[in-house]
């Protein structure tokens, strides 16, 4: 948020911002929540979460004080965490006694997409959206140690579809149609899909023809299938998978693929992916594993990248862990899954991505 000489706020940064701190990302989140409810021009705040903890009292301000008294529409949709069904139990009826909507979300669809949707007035008559969309939760137990994208921008594209995810989880019955966002149960897989036959294509007429994905687990048999057709079409795919891996690299069609697993201090929890697309990259970052139950039994947001200044980050922060010889683990044919072994010095991921978002953070 900016202001003027008087401490007026002016709006906020007209920019994209990527958040991928270690250790403060559920206080920065909980900062730009609190300095929204707390704005005079704001109107409405909606977000998406799994489960509830003692900060998100704090986010939204939830002292004994209604918020509805400050003219602010506040929404929730949450997906009760398995195992944690009485915390959330509590946490909605106390939100809903502050006057805050809550949707239990869709019936037999979990909702795992993570997105914060905020409406403010900046002049008189001019309503703008804020929406963030992220790869993991807030969740004060899991902040400091999990690794995540959170996505901050009021690029209209992005935040009028975050706004029919919304809707969508309201009403389901309705048709919703996404040009930008990929949304599991609908899009998500056709979308990937049609990501990596356009590297097939290129591949088959020459030119060269590459991608790369950073996700916790695959394990959707259509999925594999097609990562085989494209190794096989000669598309060349790095992968970086620090879970559930079950593509088989002794198949003949998998010689294109070379993957390996990272697992060290911090939980690798980012998903992203970058398509060559002929020289004219494009990268995402998503919520959605590659699982049956991301692509066809949640709901999840995939978003595209546009600025290219976070996506010279994601590249960056993707080729630092592929560097990896200390915590990397090459993910090869016959499972024994060893530690990586190269020439040169040791590299940390892990701590040399640390020192990089520190560095840039320092450059304000």
């Amino acid at each position: 948020q900016t202001t003027n000489e008087d401490g007026e706020s002016t709006g906020y940064v007209n920019r994209d911002l990527i958040n991928k701190i270690y250790s403060d990302k559920n206080e920065q989140f909980s900062n730009t929540r609190q300095q929204a409810l707390d704005n005079p021009n704001m109107v409405l705040s909606k977000d998406q979460r799994n489960q509830y903890d003692a900060l998100y009292q704090k986010m939204n301000g939830i002292n004994g004080t209604n918020t509805q008294i400050k003219g602010v529409e506040q929404f929730v949709t949450t997906a009760y965490e398995k195992f944690d069904e009485a915390n959330n139990i509590k946490w909605t009826n106390r939100l809903r006694s502050e006057g805050i909507k809550v949707v239990s979300g869709v019936q037999g669809l979990k909702v795992h997409s993570k997105l914060t949707l905020i409406r403010r007035y900046e002049g008189k008559e001019k309503l703008v959206d804020y929406c963030i969309i992220g790869t993991g939760n807030y969740h004060e137990g899991t902040a400091k140690i999990y690794t995540d994208y959170h996505l901050m921008t009021s690029d209209r594209r992005l935040a009028k579809e975050a706004r029919k995810v919304f809707q969508f989880i309201e009403s389901p019955y309705k048709q919703y149609n996404f040009k930008h966002l990929f949304v599991s149960p609908n899009t998500t897989r056709s979308n990937i899909e049609r990501l990596i036959d356009r590297e097939i294509d290129h591949a088959k007429e020459g030119k060269e023809a590459k991608f790369w994905v950073k996700i916790n687990s695959i394990s959707d048999h259509s999925m594999i299938d097609k990562l085989y057709e494209a190794s096989h079409a000669g598309v060349k795919i790095r992968m970086i998978v620090r879970g559930i891996f079950c593509l088989d690299l002794n198949n003949s069609k998998a010689h294109n693929i070379t993957a390996v697993s990272v697992v060290g201090r911090f939980l690798e929890h980012t998903r992203a992916f970058c398509f060559h697309n002929a020289g004219k990259p494009e990268y995402y970052i998503s919520s959605a594993d590659w699982m049956g139950r991301n692509l066809n039994r949640r709901v999840e947001v995939t978003a595209p990248i546009y600025d290219e200044s976070i996506q010279r980050e994601i590249r960056d922060h993707f080729e630092i862990l592929w560097k990896d010889n200390l915590k990397s683990r090459r993910l090869d044919a016959n499972q024994q899954n060893i530690y990586k072994v190269q020439q040169g010095p040791k590299i940390n991921g892990q701590e040399e991505l640390h020192e990089y978002v520190r560095k840039l953070l320092s450059k304000g």
